[in-house]
């Protein structure tokens, strides 16, 4: 057997055994670096087959391939996982009480959230709360501007872990007692924000693909949404007695807006008494791909999502 058919054999083999190993949970992160460390065996096979005249004898070359897939699976069984701490699951709070920031007159709320579940909802309790499960957890920072409460949240790091199904998850809550803006970047993301209740002047959502639920009501005098998303599956709530204007832009999205009966100028609908509400919502929906939908729902439906700080 010529050298160069049994490395490549070889290779093969190995990278099989390395994909097989990590599916069945029995490797770590940076896993198959440490099998590929092990390259000067390829010198030695090269060196060995040069007694044979460039080619390695069959029962060399199976020989070789026991030794070097039992080596694989005995490295992986007995490497202890925790050589790389910073893999372990992490979980972080953060709490904006009322003590820190006594006086405020708004809040700016900025999440850039790489993938996995995000829920966000309203808590009486304090200005904001949040819980970030995932292997980095989330970097945040929190600081005041003549009476405007700016959080920043992101995740430190993209992490993926063989072997094993892992999503990032994130639960935040607002207080009710502040108007807030939100901008919220994410890739691919599952998400419920549930915005009934919260004073809301401008909510700004930038996603890759994925599925997301938001519901709107009792969010003051006049809000402004903008969603921009790649493929994705986009739900809308709102209530039957706010005034809604929508502008939607997406040549390959299902939309039900037609169904609605409500009135058309160009490429946006306007529902009935839009113009005499207490309470007005302008959406602008971006889509390249997907679905998108809005419902229009009695306003005892659509409930505020309450927090930690609001469970007994």
């Amino acid at each position: 057997m010529r050298v160069s058919t049994f490395l490549a054999g070889a290779l093969f083999i190995l990278a099989g055994v390395v994909l097989f190993m990590e599916k069945l949970g029995y490797s770590w992160w940076g896993f198959s670096g440490q099998v590929l460390s092990y390259w000067p065996v390829i010198l030695i096979i090269i060196g060995i087959s040069l007694f044979w005249g460039g080619k390695i004898p069959r029962w060399l070359a199976f020989a070789f391939i026991v030794i070097l897939v039992g080596g694989v699976v005995a490295l992986a069984l007995v490497a202890p996982k925790s050589r790389y701490p910073f893999l372990e699951d992490r979980r972080t709070t953060l709490t904006v009480d009322h003590t820190q920031y006594a006086e405020l007159s708004a809040g700016e709320l900025s999440v850039r959230f790489g993938g996995g579940r995000i829920n966000l909802g309203s808590s009486a309790g304090n200005w904001f709360e949040g819980d970030f499960r995932g292997h980095a957890g989330a970097a945040s920072s929190v600081e005041e501007q003549k009476g405007r409460l700016k959080i920043a949240l992101r995740q430190p790091q993209r992490t993926w872990r063989p072997g094993r199904d892992y999503i990032n998850n994130w639960e935040m809550f607002l207080s009710p007692d502040l108007p807030w803006d939100i901008s919220l970047h994410a890739g691919a993301v599952e998400g419920n924000l549930n915005l009934v209740g919260i004073p809301l002047r401008n909510l700004k959502i930038e996603l890759g693909a994925g599925a997301l639920e938001v519901k709107l009501g009792d969010n003051g005098s006049h809000t402004a949404v903008k969603i921009s998303s790649g493929a994705s599956d986009i739900r809308i709530k709102v209530p039957e007695d706010t005034g809604v204007s929508v502008t939607h832009k997406g040549a390959l999205t299902d939309t039900n807006l037609k169904e609605l009966g409500w009135a058309q100028v160009s490429d946006r609908y306007i529902s009935p008494g839009y113009e005499e509400a207490a309470a007005r919502i302008d959406l602008n929906i971006e889509t390249a791909v997907g679905h998108f939908q809005l419902e229009v729902l009695p306003a005892s439906r659509l409930m505020p999502g309450s927090g930690p700080a609001n469970q007994v």
